[in-house]
């Protein structure tokens, strides 16, 4: 055996080695990723937890062309798992994303339209309650 390794050339096993050891280095980030697939929350989604106003539809897709990094938000903004901001975070109401939280972390003015703007309402509260 050791015979025909020297006949072969270690420098002939290398590539093989490093491919092996490249292999099952990435292994658990494929796995990683996988799982992420799976947490990944819908495109859009409506919240209807908005009082009086009519419901609120989110665009994950809309957000993800202007913010492409999940990390802007999540979970320094908004909890990262799917309805659970309230209970890390407090309540989403506009008296809070009027000073600057959630949402008015960026719709600011600045970065993006104004909250506080009455005319920029539809912009968010665009469906119409049941």
């Amino acid at each position: 055996m050791i015979q025909s390794m020297r006949r072969i050339g270690i420098w002939r096993l290398l590539p093989l080695v490093l491919l092996t050891v490249l292999f099952f280095s990435f292994t658990p980030v494929m796995a990683q990723d996988e799982e992420d697939e799976d947490e990944k929350p819908p495109a859009d989604f409506v919240m209807k937890d908005t009082g009086k106003e009519d419901w609120v539809m989110l665009s994950h897709t809309k957000h993800e062309k202007k913010v492409p990094k999940c990390t802007s938000c999540h979970p320094k903004v908004f909890s990262s798992k799917l309805g659970r901001t309230k209970e890390t975070k407090g309540e989403l109401k506009m008296e809070a994303m009027e000073k600057g939280e959630f949402c008015g972390t960026c719709h600011n003015g600045r970065d993006s339209f104004d909250v506080k703007v009455k005319e920029e309402c539809i912009k968010c509260h665009s469906v119409k309650k049941e």
